[in-house]
C-alpha cells in the first residue's frame, strides 16, 4: 500500500469515502435526473450509508497509523465566530459565482433541477450535522494533512475536484456554487488547520438550503 499519506492511501480513501457517492451522482447525471427528494427513508438510506463509510474509513486510517491528533480540530468561541464568517464569505462569493455564470447560459436546459428536504425536523438536522461532519473530516482534513505540505495547491485542487465530483447531479449550478465552495474551504483549512469552523461553517449552509427548499 505504500507508505502512511501515500497517494495510494489517498485513492483508497477516498474510494471509500465518497466512491459510491460519486458513481450515484455519475450515473444522476447520465439518466438526466432532475428531481431528488429527501424524505424519512431517502434520509435514513444516506444517513446510514455515510456513517458506514466513515466507519469504514476510520479503521482504515486506524490500520495506516492514523490517530484523532493528526487532524486540527478545536472548539472555541473565536473557532466558532470564524465559522459564521466563513459562511458570510463563502455564501457571498458563491452568490457572485452565480451570478457571473448565468449570461453565460451554462445553466440552459438544467433549469428544472430540484432538491426537495421534505424528511422530519429532527431527522433532518441529525443528517445535515453528519453530513457536514463527515464530508469535512474526509474530504478536506484528510486530504490535506495526507499531502505533502510542498503539493499544498494539489491538495486544494484535489479537495474541491472530489466534493464537485459528488455533487454533479446538481448539473451546471455544481461549478458554479460547489467548486469555489470547496476551494475556500480546502484553502481556510491550510491556512487554520481546524475543523471546527468548517463543520460549523457547512451545517449552515445545509440548514439554509432545508429552509429554502421547504
Amino acid at each position: 500500500m505504500g507508505s502512511k499519506g501515500s497517494a495510494r492511501e489517498r485513492l483508497a480513501l477516498v474510494v471509500i469515502c465518497f466512491g459510491y457517492l460519486i458513481l450515484g451522482s455519475t450515473l444522476a447525471v447520465v439518466s438526466g435526473e432532475r428531481r431528488f427528494e429527501y424524505t424519512n427513508d431517502a434520509v435514513i438510506s444516506v444517513l446510514v450509508m455515510e456513517l458506514s463509510f466513515g466507519a469504514a474509513a476510520i479503521l482504515f486510517l486506524r490500520y495506516r497509523g492514523w490517530t484523532a491528533a493528526d487532524f486540527g480540530f478545536r472548539i472555541s468561541l473565536q473557532s466558532t465566530l470564524a465559522a459564521v464568517a466563513l459562511f458570510a464569505a463563502t455564501y457571498g462569493l458563491c452568490m457572485v459565482t452565480y451570478a457571473l455564470a448565468v449570461p453565460t447560459g451554462m445553466f440552459q436546459g438544467w433549469t428544472d433541477i430540484a432538491v426537495k428536504l421534505n424528511a422530519a425536523p429532527g431527522l433532518m438536522v441529525l443528517f445535515l450535522i453528519v453530513n457536514s461532519v463527515f464530508e469535512e473530516v474526509f474530504v478536506v482534513g484528510y486530504l490535506i494533512e495526507a499531502t505533502p505540505a510542498a503539493e499544498a495547491a494539489f491538495a486544494v485542487s484535489t479537495s474541491a475536484l472530489v466534493r464537485l465530483l459528488y455533487h454533479t447531479y446538481q448539473g451546471p449550478v455544481a461549478f458554479a456554487n460547489i467548486l469555489p465552495f470547496g476551494l475556500i474551504f480546502a484553502l481556510v483549512y491550510i491556512r487554520w488547520r481546524n475543523l471546527w469552523p468548517l463543520m460549523v461553517a457547512h451545517t449552515m449552509f445545509n440548514l439554509l438550503s432545508w429552509v429554502m427548499s421547504a
